[in-house]
């Protein structure tokens, strides 16, 4: 979302409301929910994964997050005229560390495939992927919004491969309060 969705918002959010002051963190979502706990975030903007136990926020999902097979636009893989998803084998992959959630779907979704990238370059920071991405002839697979800007302007391009949309929701974290807290 800090990446794809934030700055726009947060461009018509600061022209309506120019007195608020914003701080964005991009974090991994333990480290903010721990954050959002402790008084230091007011909300979370991210995925809402699966609870193992219920916990003391609020989730409200506002869209989905799927995945996209993305490449810079001068990429050779768009001479092709036709495009199937086993055709990604034969490219090198810049993807998501496996130490993230979306580095594991992603995974998942590579081996359902049976797909299986040799020596993918595997980082953390998405703006490495996007420098990757735009210097070099790698491709990746990740959140299609990540690149939304990049995309926008036309400088990466999502490779027209038929990709199973997952459903992937996002939306806004918040800690509940209750009534008495409030007074």
């Amino acid at each position: 979302a800090i990446t794809g969705l934030v700055p726009d918002l947060l461009a018509r959010f600061q022209l309506a409301y120019p007195e608020l002051k914003v701080r964005t963190i991009m974090a991994r979502t333990d480290k903010v929910l721990e954050a959002l706990e402790a008084g230091d975030l007011d909300l979370i903007i991210g995925r809402l994964y699966e609870l193992a136990t219920p916990d003391g926020f609020t989730r409200e999902p506002l869209y989905d997050e799927p995945f996209a097979v993305l490449a810079r636009a001068g990429h050779p893989i768009f001479a092709r005229n036709r495009f199937e998803l086993h055709d990604l084998a034969g490219y090198d992959f810049v993807l998501p560390t496996m130490s993230q959630r979306i580095g594991q779907e992603i995974e998942h979704f590579l081996a359902t495939h049976n797909l299986r990238p040799t020596a993918p370059v595997r980082a953390s920071s998405t703006g490495f992927i996007r420098e990757m991405l735009h210097s070099t002839d790698y491709i990746t697979i990740t959140a299609r919004l990540l690149m939304a800007g990049d995309l926008a302007r036309g400088s990466i391009r999502e490779v027209p491969a038929r990709m199973d949309k997952r459903f992937r929701p996002a939306g806004l974290i918040s800690l509940i309060v209750s009534e008495r807290e409030r007074m």
